[in-house]
């Protein structure tokens, strides 16, 4: 009984050492998310209107600046444009489809940046849905 006792023991401690490291990265990382904040760059009387869209790669999560986030390079570049940031964290492909069909029937860009996958990657969306996505995709950018 002693032996087990020990091997249990042993056992926590060593799934501790890996286990809190884990721990401390997730809580790392939704102070990450919940800190950061997307750009835009609002100009009514641009002539270059650009839409940033997708995850969060594109919303700008884990930029140290929102001016270093991709939307904010483009404003950057783009000095005199409007950059509007239609991305969102946890965002997937569908879900992406679907905000882009209801914001573009009310704007028209001059370009269009779209950053995503991720998420669907590692929520291991089915292959097959994708040729669905891609249809609707075609459907939205007409």
């Amino acid at each position: 009984m002693k032996i087990f006792l020990c091997l249990l023991v042993l056992l926590l401690i060593v799934s501790a050492f890996y286990v809190v490291p884990i721990i401390k990265s997730v809580i790392t990382s939704k102070k990450i998310i919940s800190q950061t904040v997307p750009f835009s760059q609002i100009n009514k009387d641009a002539e270059l209107n650009i839409l940033v869209a997708g995850d969060s790669t594109a919303f700008g999560t884990g930029s140290e600046k929102p001016e270093d986030s991709v939307a904010g390079r483009f404003a950057k570049d783009y000095p005199g444009s409007e950059v509007v940031n239609l991305s969102e964290n946890g965002l997937k492909t569908e879900d992406l489809l679907e905000k882009l069909k209801i914001h573009l029937e009310n704007k028209k860009y001059n370009h269009i940046h779209i950053q995503i996958g991720a998420n669907d990657i590692i929520s291991f969306t089915n292959y097959k849905s994708y040729e669905a996505i891609r249809e609707k995709f075609n459907t939205v950018s007409k």
